[in-house]
Parts: structure tokens; C-alpha cells; sequence
């Protein structure tokens, strides 16, 4: 990941260990999956994330920073 990320000159590289999605009711369904997330609907805070630089706040789970 790290190579790819010094390959696009990314200003921010993160990873996060999560399930596919987080399970919800009884009839096995679930959201948030990893496919579902963009802009307002899970990954970042704000609808808009390209009105201030991205940083660790601008997610809306906790994400883990990688040096690069």
C-alpha cells in the first residue's frame, strides 16, 4: 500500500482492520459496507471532504496513519 501511495504522491495514507460490514437485524443483513462508502454516506465527517485537507479528523471511523 505504501508503494502506491508514494507512487500517486498521496498526502494521506491509512488503513483500518474492519469487518466487511457491521451485521444488523436478525435476518443476517448488513451496512456499512466497505463498497457503500463515499461522500456522506459513512467514509468521511463532512459532505464535502475536499473543503478542508484531508487529515485523520476527516474520517468518520478511526483510521491508523501509515509513514511512507
Amino acid at each position: 500500500m505504501t508503494a502506491v501511495a508514494t507512487l500517486l504522491e498521496s498526502p494521506l495514507v491509512v488503513c483500518k482492520h474492519r469487518a466487511w460490514g457491521i451485521a444488523s437485524g436478525t435476518a443476517g443483513g448488513f451496512r456499512d459496507a466497505i463498497q457503500d462508502f463515499g461522500v456522506g454516506r459513512g467514509l468521511f465527517r463532512e459532505e464535502d471532504p475536499h473543503a478542508q485537507p484531508i487529515s485523520l479528523e476527516t474520517f468518520s471511523e478511526a483510521w491508523s496513519s501509515l509513514q511512507v
